[in-house]
């Protein structure tokens, strides 16, 4: 099931929408050595960005979703039906070309809400930080 990105701007739909608490057990967790030997992120003596697994399959256009793509290589799912809702999502995406640039242009512009928040809740935030998450 596909959702236009840009209903949720909708004040209906917002009952819709929850945010999950981060459970642990949910994700492998791979160590440093893990991740180097699996070529999981890009190392300072590769000699091309896409050596790695990220090298690869980074397509983000946002800071956000680069980092969304680095958090999921990090740390993989482990419940399959979790890893097949994933896959259903991206399979979507890769299908429906209206969803892709709908998502895309919805995205566009889109300021890095996650660097604000980490500005706010460290009481740097300038009032134009503000006035940029207001407009999100």
């Amino acid at each position: 099931m596909t959702h236009d990105i840009c209903s949720t701007v909708n004040p209906r739909n917002f009952e819709a929408l929850r945010i999950d608490g981060f459970h642990a057990c949910r994700f492998m967790r791979l160590d440093a050595a893990a991740i180097r030997a699996l070529n999981v992120l890009p190392q300072r003596l590769d000699g091309a960005a896409n050596f790695s697994l990220y090298g690869i399959m980074a397509r983000g256009k946002t800071a956000m979703g680069k980092r969304l793509l680095k958090g999921w290589l990090k740390a993989p799912l482990v419940d399959p039906a979790a890893i097949r809702q994933r896959l259903d999502l991206v399979d979507a995406m890769v299908v429906d070309q209206g969803l892709r640039e709908g998502v895309r242009e919805a995205l566009r512009g889109m300021p890095d809400i996650e660097r604000l928040n980490r500005k706010l809740e460290s009481q740097r935030a300038s009032l134009a930080d503000l006035c940029q998450l207001y407009r999100a």
